[in-house]
């Protein structure tokens, strides 16, 4: 019996440490920007129809707390979010079951309509210029000196 009780705590503690914690992070966003979607979650829930009808309105409508539209990224990951919660809770897969055809029309139409509005643009960092990056590796600094472990924080600490 011990031996069975410590082997369930085991798998439960795997279970529970199987995602990362941004993951996690990304996954109660998710839920919480779709909880404060819907108007009536129980309802929401109640079957697939009315979850897959649900999720289309919110994919169709989704936006952040100041009223702007997010980005087509940003749609794609509260989709995700969305299909882990309900993987883990329900065992459906909003993304690949069948069930959910509407909201899955609705989702990519949305996306389409985002980069048609500009918002599926990603706005890269300056990259590092070579004669910067052959100074980080010449030895001037002690950026990426091997045998400097605090390397960066001195650096930065010296010039304050």
């Amino acid at each position: 019996m011990a031996g069975e009780q410590d082997s369930d705590e085991e798998i439960n503690r795997l279970l529970e440490n199987k995602d990362a914690k941004n993951t996690k992070k990304s996954t109660k966003f998710a839920v919480r920007a779709f909880h404060g979607a819907i108007e009536d979650l129980e309802k929401a829930e109640q079957n697939i129809e009315s979850l897959d009808k649900s999720l289309a309105n919110f994919f169709a409508n989704a936006k952040r707390k100041d009223g702007t539209k997010y980005k087509a990224s940003a749609l794609q990951t509260l989709r995700n979010g969305l299909r882990r919660h309900y993987l883990d809770r329900l065992g459906i897969d909003i993304v690949n079951d069948r069930s959910f055809t509407y909201s899955t029309k609705v989702f990519k139409a949305s996306v389409t309509d985002l980069r048609r509005q500009g918002l599926a643009t990603v706005q890269h960092h300056i990259p590092i210029t070579k004669v910067d990056m052959a100074k980080l590796y010449s030895g001037e600094t002690i950026v990426f000196d091997i045998h400097a472990p605090n390397g960066l924080l001195l650096e930065f600490s010296s010039s304050y």
